[in-house]
């Protein structure tokens, strides 16, 4: 069968974007990121009797349907969001979050007894840390901004014990998503320095003992 020159053009035409497509195909491969726990040593020696044997729990930590998405979320303006589809979390942000914030305390807090929701009825926790996340986004050049509201409460009567707004803000160093990761994570750093006094200052309280900063 002889083939037309216009068919031999459209042939050429389907071959040439077939190679860009597949190399296009090669070169956007999605990144992955994960947030960052921190060193044992940024934080301060806290009284053994007051942290050291305290059971914990994290959670559950709730985020919502726009951040609870594989892909990185930025804010371009106050009401509009970018959704990353090549720059993607290795895991659940909700799963990345709970662990970092219990690595997070567990140094805070002198302790080895964090654990994440739902946990063994079996585990004796005495205070369960509980967050609804509403803001944990930014953009490059500007801030990521972190808002959750935290309850405490206690592990055994299920009373709650505190109830807090919480609202951090931390400057994006950089025009990269390596440096809006970082920057969530410095943000976790200051909510974990936050939930790790609330929780200290509620032992002291427990214990009857005077708690110096």
């Amino acid at each position: 069968m002889v083939k037309s020159p216009f068919h031999q053009i459209v042939l050429i035409a389907l071959s040439v974007c077939l190679i860009f497509s597949s190399g296009c195909a090669r070169t956007r491969q999605a990144r992955f990121y994960t947030l960052h726990s921190m060193a044992s040593s940024e934080s301060k020696i806290l009284p053994e009797s007051i942290t050291h044997n305290l059971f914990v729990g994290i959670g559950p930590v709730r985020f919502p349907k726009y951040l609870d998405r594989p892909q990185i979320v930025t804010r371009t303006k106050n009401n509009e969001v970018n959704i990353a589809e090549f720059h993607r979390w290795a895991g659940s942000l909700e799963d990345e979050f709970s662990s970092v914030l219990a690595d997070n305390l567990s140094v805070l807090l002198s302790s080895d007894h964090l654990y994440l929701f739902p946990w063994r009825s079996s585990i004796p926790i005495e205070y369960q840390a509980a967050m609804e996340v509403s803001r944990f986004d930014g953009g490059f050049g500007g801030n990521i901004n972190l808002r959750t509201r935290l309850t405490i409460i206690e592990g055994k009567g299920k009373k709650v014990l505190l109830y807090k707004n919480i609202s951090l803000s931390e400057p994006v160093k950089g025009g990269s998503y390596e440096a809006l990761v970082a920057a969530q994570s410095r943000a976790m750093k200051h909510l974990s320095s936050e939930i790790a006094d609330a929780i200290k200052n509620l032992a002291c309280k427990r214990f009857q003992e005077i708690c110096s900063d």
